[in-house]
């Protein structure tokens, strides 16, 4: 048999399996999902806890000599690894940048990597020791107290550093005590091993306890800010779609806005010249609008105009485009429409009104409210513009002002070929 299992290493093959699968998922979610610099730093960090936790959990269950020194070497390269690993998580935490500190680490890093695997004896002397409870341990080398001095001191560093910038900061401090409760315990978990592996302090072999309790605590604060983010991209999302309908619809009447109804008439523009169907315009206007304002009040001015969409609303297609143009302004594309069905159009919504807004005022005087009505279509307008076709139509509204209100006025022809009309647009 090459290894043995038995309690002291059952603990760290455990702690390995656990960082393994984190690792995997972290992975999984980093290529996938996030290319967020702090989930790669993590991966970075517990690709060194898994070769340290995995090294040492097979190291101290074999027994072949080559076997021993072989998975020594692999826990030792996870520890070696560690220091720099962790620099770089805490870095992008911050979203800060010590190169200097970095290149130290890295050189120092470096420097022992050459020594375990080009000099190992400098390491460890190859001699094995067989303990009372079953597992295995290896004599180390004149090198290892300075490495694990090092090594403990770039990790102290590095987090005296961190935890300076939080406390400089009582937000971040908040923000981050999760991942601060996992150092904690992995960094005692560091200085007791380091101890135990300069024998002075008895055995405990529980290694595995700091780098798990660091990788869960890591993983749960990252996976609370991932939900975190997902939240406010929802919110963001519903806010845009808040703002999207807020600029499509006019939130009195729910017709469309001023804005969608101009850029929708403009993009209809560019086919007319194509077509030899006729569209119209319909622009109302409220008559005496102020003065149902100043009479009756602004909450009854609104269920006027709310009562005039409603009106536009249940009289108009499906292909039709309704909006709120101004106050106390409506206006209406009717494609495939001319101007005579256009105009039954107009005075069955003026016949509606009436007998709406005696509902909504009991009492109002006769002819007090009513609305004016322009019409204008493409076959009126030369060019087929929509700023003429608009202009045209609110000419045709202010006729209709001047002719008494309440009526409907249809624009005079200008000299335009005649367009195939069709019969009737009325829905």
């Amino acid at each position: 048999m090459w290894i043995t299992v038995h309690l002291s290493s059952i603990g760290a093959g455990f702690g390995a399996v656990i960082v393994l699968t984190f690792l995997v998922f972290s992975a999984a979610f980093l290529l996938l999902v996030s290319h967020n610099r702090v989930h790669l730093r993590y991966l970075i960090l517990q690709a060194a806890f898994l070769l340290y936790l995995a090294g040492f959990a097979l190291y101290t269950s074999g027994t072949a000599h080559s076997w021993t020194i072989f998975w020594f070497r692999i826990c030792v390269t996870g520890l070696i690894f560690t220091p720099l690993a962790l620099e770089l998580f805490l870095e992008s935490l911050l979203d800060l940048r010590r190169p200097f500190v970095r290149l130290v680490i890295g050189l120092g890093s470096s420097i022992f990597l050459f020594i375990l695997w080009g000099a190992p004896s400098l390491m460890v002397t190859g001699e094995i020791v067989t303990h009372a409870r079953g597992f295995t341990s290896v004599v180390k080398g004149p090198v290892f107290p300075l490495f694990a001095i090092v090594s403990l001191g770039a990790v102290f560093f590095s987090l005296g550093w961190f935890c300076r910038r939080l406390l400089a900061r009582d937000q971040l401090w908040r923000q981050y005590r999760l991942i601060i409760t996992g150092l904690c315990l992995w960094l005692a978990s560091m200085i007791v091993d380091a101890l135990t592996a300069l024998k002075l302090v008895p055995s405990i072999n529980a290694p595995w306890v700091g780098p798990v309790a660091m990788v869960i605590t890591v993983g749960l604060y990252l996976g609370s800010m991932v939900e975190k983010n997902a939240r406010e991209m929802q919110r963001q999302t519903d806010e845009n779609e808040v703002l999207r309908h807020r600029l499509k619809y006019d939130p009195l009447t729910s017709l469309f806005s001023r804005e969608f109804f101009n850029s929708i008439l403009e993009i209809e523009a560019e086919s007319w010249a194509r077509s030899p169907q006729e569209h119209s315009i319909l622009f109302i206007d409220a008559d005496n609008f102020k003065g149902v304002n100043d009479q009756y009040g602004h909450i009854v001015g609104d269920r006027v105009l709310k009562m005039i969409g409603s009106i536009v609303k249940a009289n108009v297609r499906r292909s039709d485009i309704p909006a709120r143009y101004g106050g106390d302004e409506f206006i209406i594309l009717l494609k495939n429409c001319g101007r005579g069905a256009a105009r039954d159009l107009g005075e069955k919504i003026i016949r509606e009104y009436n007998e709406g807004i005696r509902l909504q005022i009991p009492g109002v005087p006769e002819g007090f409210s009513g609305l004016s009505i322009g019409i204008s279509s493409t076959s009126l307008i030369a060019s087929g513009g929509n700023k003429d076709l608009i202009a045209t139509a609110d000419e045709a509204m202010y006729q209709s002002k001047q002719r008494g209100k309440n009526r409907v006025v249809v624009a005079e022809r200008q000299g335009n070929p005649v367009r195939k009309v069709p019969a009737v647009c009325l829905r």
